[in-house]
Order: structure tokens, then sequence, then C-alpha cells
């Protein structure tokens, strides 16, 4: 039976003899100038086709795509992997509450954080490079950096293994600058007035002094800046 062709009142009663559910997944990607890009979804497909008729066996739909990073540069390939995150030290509060963030973030989008991918205390380019590798390795789609040093020296380091931003891998930060602004390609971050975050610590640190200076309480008007980096 195919789930795809059944009524919810069909799929009600057939879920309840506790079925085999068979699921078709493969990638799109190339396979040389001679092979259908559909090649790894069709297969596992047409085997599915022939047992669907078998006594309580449900086939779902094919699934056509997965985790392929190394084949974006032919066309036709498509890449669903997850996103990586880089991180500062981790003795900063600064690191904790844009990790939190990030966590967040995923929770309310409902979309799942990949541990293996998250990587903290790169603050040294040796470290960035090490994560970098790693994240290609692992099939990441996109890395967030926690602020502009980070993503510069994450940069630097996809130039180094020749790796095209967005075209193979899609790069944004927490924190923007010049820098970023004027890469090639112009990196996605969020950007906050950072002098009146520092005049809102002050005042919080002569609070605690005694002190009793006029507080602003306005929020900070954080905004996400989208560029060519993640299109």
């Amino acid at each position: 039976m195919y789930l795809a062709k059944m009524t919810t009142a069909q799929a009600k009663e057939a879920f309840e003899k506790d079925p085999i559910i068979v699921i078709p997944v493969g990638s799109t990607e190339q396979h040389g100038t001679q092979g259908a890009l559909g090649t790894d979804f069709m297969v596992p497909s047409y085997l599915a086709d022939h047992v669907e008729d078998v006594d309580n066996v449900i086939v779902a739909p094919t699934v056509p795509y997965g985790v392929c990073p190394y084949h974006l540069s032919f066309e036709g390939s498509i890449n669903i992997g997850y996103e990586g995150l880089l991180g500062g030290n981790q003795s900063y509060n600064v690191t904790g509450s844009r990790y939190q963030g990030f966590l967040e973030a995923h929770e309310e989008m409902g979309v799942s954080v990949n541990e293996n991918l998250i990587f903290m205390d790169t603050d040294n380019q040796a470290a960035v490079s090490d994560a970098v590798k790693r994240l290609l390795e692992e099939g990441a789609d996109g890395i967030v950096c926690m602020d502009d040093v980070i993503c510069s020296m994450c940069l630097s380091s996809l130039r180094e293994k020749k790796i095209s931003v967005p075209a193979e891998i899609k790069i944004a930060s927490m924190y923007d600058s010049k820098n970023l602004e004027y890469n090639n390609p112009p990196i996605t971050s969020i950007r906050f007035d950072t002098v009146r975050l520092g005049k809102m610590a002050c005042a919080k640190l002569l609070n605690i002094l005694g002190e009793k200076p006029l507080e602003d309480t306005v929020p900070l008007n954080y905004q996400v800046v989208l560029r060519e980096s993640t299109q």
C-alpha cells in the first residue's frame, strides 16, 4: 500500500495494524556525465514498488534529498545538510548568551540542532581551520560564526580550501562589521548599536557602585542584515 494514495481514514485503519513502513531515501546528486541525478533515490523507489502489495507493508513517499556538499559544484545536485556553529571563548558571558540564543532560535523554529557541528573556543586560526574541516566532512551546508573575527578566520579557511561561498556553503555572523559588509561576497550579519550597548553597560556598573544614572530602558534594535553569503 502507498501512504500517499490513502485517505486519512484509510491511514488510521492501516496504522492500527502496526505495519512495516518502508521509506525510500536517496540524494539528488551528480553521477558523472552518463548517470541520472536521481539514481540514488530512484533505485530504492523501484525496490519499494515491489513490496507495496505485501501484507501489512506501507510504502511512504520517497525522500529524494540528502547530505552531499561535495557534489554542489555539479549542476542539479541538492544538499540539505545541517548548519554548524563556531563559538568564541566560553569564559565570556557573551559567548554563553549567543549560544543560548542559537539554541532557542532552533527550538522556536522546530529545527533540531546537530551537536556534532558545534565548536566552541574557536578563537584562533588553527582551531577555526580544524572546525571548518570537520564541518565540511560532516556535510554542513551553513556556518554561523559568533563574531566578525571568527567569521573572518572561517572565510580565510574556506578560501584556502577553495570552497565557494555561498555556492558550496553559506556563512552568517552574529556580529556585523565593515570587513564583513565589504567582503566578497558580503556576509549576512546581525547589526546593533554597540555605542548604546556600551552606555547601557556603563550605567549598570555605576548603579552597582551606588550612583543613580539615568538608565536607557528602550530595547536594543537588533537587525538581521541579509547579504549575498546566505543567498
